[in-house]
């Protein structure tokens, strides 16, 4: 008589358990393990396109490709070009470039994508703000306490794959959004700096 519903039952148990158990295991994986499998996925060749969110942004749109310590950003009227060694921020609204060299140690998207994940926990305290069926969202805070900031990383596991979907940088109750959607497949060159692209443009130098 109950015969007919022992298999989808059975077949219904295993599900939840195994639901709960892939939860459990998400649950249970730490921050650094979340931001290792990130940097990992990543590598040091990527590009993403990305859209700033806040009030005086209405949603500025924009993407990076990263190669090594070299990067090129573009959002908005902003560009900003950087070999590893030196960096150009582009503001073609003003027909301004400013020539600096580049921070390597600075882990904000805007100023240094090439560090954005990559956080390290004998300088930053990280841990599991909140988990999801397949993400998870990681706090990040410097030890130090000269740096007032505290990062949010949105990761989200797709297949093999760790992957960012958005960063939150709070600078002690103000800050901005930044979300993020990875481009598939090897980027094309990154853009290098060339000045005699800018001709015409006020160059404000700090070297």
């Amino acid at each position: 008589m109950f015969s007919k519903n022992v298999i989808p039952m059975k077949r219904a148990l295993i599900l939840i358990i195994a639901l709960v158990s892939s939860t459990s295991l998400w649950a249970q994986t730490t921050a650094n393990e979340w931001l290792v499998a990130l940097q990992r996925t990543l590598g040091s060749n990527y590009a993403t396109n990305m859209v700033l969110l806040g009030e005086e942004t209405g949603g500025m749109m924009g993407y990076f490709v990263i190669d090594g310590d070299s990067y090129y950003l573009s959002l908005g009227a902003m560009e900003v070009y950087c070999d590893g060694k030196l960096r150009y921020e582009v503001n073609n609204d003003r027909k301004e470039v400013v020539e600096d060299r580049a921070n390597l140690e600075e882990g904000d998207i805007l100023t240094n994508p090439t560090r954005a994940f990559d956080f390290v926990s004998d300088v930053y305290n990280l841990a599991i703000d909140s988990v999801t069926a397949n993400g998870a969202t990681i706090s990040i805070t410097p030890k130090s306490d000269v740096a007032e900031v505290t990062i949010y990383i949105d990761v989200v596991k797709r297949g093999s794959k760790v992957l960012p979907e958005r960063v939150l940088y709070d600078y002690d109750g103000e800050g901005y959004t930044i979300e993020l959607g990875i481009i598939e497949g090897t980027p094309d060159a990154t853009p290098k700096w060339n000045k005699a692209n800018y001709r015409g443009y006020d160059i404000v130098s700090f070297l």
